[in-house]
């Protein structure tokens, strides 16, 4: 089990791919929000909508600006909380973690995995 946090830049997904690929262990890297999108029955850009990527300065502005319906039109009320989401993607975490080992990229699976006793932890930068 390993986490690797990493600013966009440092190689984050190059190095996850190949230390899951020396471990023999999945890369939980864009499988993440795919997995959330099935379970929670919406669409792939709903899921990575509310993924950990998507929360930047300008992706918050962008939908500010998007829920305002300045410049996008209106936006449809969200069928599925936003707490749903996250609780989601902890729960694909925890179970990759459980099941087979995996590497994860980002995504907050240093806080997911806090307590698992076999996590290794690390930072790029």
């Amino acid at each position: 089990m390993v986490t690797i946090s990493a600013p966009y830049g440092a190689g984050g997904p190059i190095v996850g791919r190949a230390v899951a690929e020396q471990l023999g262990v999945p890369f939980l890297d864009r499988a993440i929000p795919t997995a959330v999108a099935q379970t929670l029955a919406v669409t792939l850009d709903e899921a990575q909508a509310h993924d950990e990527r998507a929360d930047t300065r300008v992706g918050r502005m962008l939908s500010a600006l998007a829920a305002s319906g300045l410049g996008f039109g209106p936006t449809p009320e969200p069928n599925v909380p936003a707490q749903a989401y996250r609780e989601e993607t902890e729960r694909v975490i925890a179970t990759a973690a459980q099941s087979t080992g995996c590497v994860v990229l980002g995504r907050a699976a240093v806080i997911v995995l806090r307590d698992h006793p076999t996590a290794l932890r690390t930072c790029l930068h």
